[in-house]
């Protein structure tokens, strides 16, 4: 154990190692009768939230198939990919300090704050109640459109690169469904 002093001259000394987040497709779950579950099988960004999730989602796969490790390795996969997907671009976007990543964490906190029935989808996917790919390209459909509603504003020059009204197309239009 360090002491008080220890632990602030390891910290302030460059000496402290931290476990690098990035995302890992959930691609191995186990051998045999060796099963890994949560995230062991694959890594999720810590702000998504997943392992704990993932890891009651993959044992009740299990016990429903009967122990059966590679068809749900495969439903598994199949059901986590979106919601695998938004952690990764939402730990992008939170964590990003470039422009792009600045208008859509801007975007993505907006949409949050003011749009009800996206926030409630959003959610959806991130704690793996929703795990249709439609849902996720309609949530990112209208991020999208709201960064890009406010780099319009920002930038009068493209304005009228957006639509021949002037204005983008509302995402709920192509998202139906």
């Amino acid at each position: 154990m360090l002491r008080r002093s220890g632990r602030v001259e390891a910290l302030t000394g460059g000496k402290a190692q931290w476990a690098a987040a990035r995302f890992r497709r959930r691609s191995f779950s186990g051998r045999g009768r060796c099963a890994l579950v949560g995230g062991a099988v694959g890594l999720g960004h810590p702000p998504a939230a997943h392992g704990m999730t993932l890891a009651l989602l993959d044992g009740e796969c299990l016990a429903r198939r009967g122990g059966d490790n590679s068809s749900c390795a495969a439903e598994r996969a199949a059901r986590s990919w979106s919601a695998e997907r938004l952690g990764a671009a939402l730990h992008r976007a939170l964590t990003g300090t470039d422009p792009t990543s600045l208008l859509l964490r801007r975007a993505a906190f907006g949409l949050w704050r003011d749009g009800v029935r996206q926030r409630s989808l959003m959610l959806g996917l991130l704690g793996m109640r929703d795990d249709r790919r439609s849902a996720l390209c309609h949530v990112l459909a209208h991020v999208t459109t709201r960064a890009l509603v406010e780099l319009t504003r920002a930038d009068p020059d493209l304005r009228g690169a957006a639509e021949p009204s002037g204005r983008p197309a509302e995402p709920a239009d192509c998202c139906s469904g």
